[in-house]
C-alpha cells in the first residue's frame, strides 16, 4: 500500500542549520503549493521559517502547522 500511494515521490532530508540546505529549501518552497510544519513555533522562528515570514516570501503557499503541545498553556512557547 505504501509504495502505491507514494509512487514517484522522493524523500529529502535537510539540515536547516546549514546555509546550503536553506537555499535548497527556498528553491523548493518557490515551486511548492503546500507546506506542513511540525516545528515548535520558537524553533521555526530560529530557522527563519515563521508563518509570517513564509507568507511574506511565498504568498502562493498554503501553510499548515501542527503543534505537539497546546501553545496557549502557561510556560509553553
Amino acid at each position: 500500500y505504501y509504495a502505491s500511494v507514494n509512487a514517484g515521490k522522493e524523500i529529502l532530508r535537510l539540515d536547516l542549520a546549514n546555509q546550503e540546505a536553506q537555499s535548497q529549501l527556498a528553491e523548493l518552497l518557490s515551486r511548492a503549493d503546500v507546506v506542513l510544519m511540525n516545528f515548535r513555533n520558537d524553533s521555526a522562528q530560529k530557522l527563519g521559517l515563521s508563518i509570517e515570514k513564509l507568507r511574506s516570501n511565498y504568498p502562493h503557499l498554503i501553510i499548515g502547522q501542527i503543534d505537539a503541545f497546546d501553545s496557549s498553556q502557561p510556560g509553553i512557547k
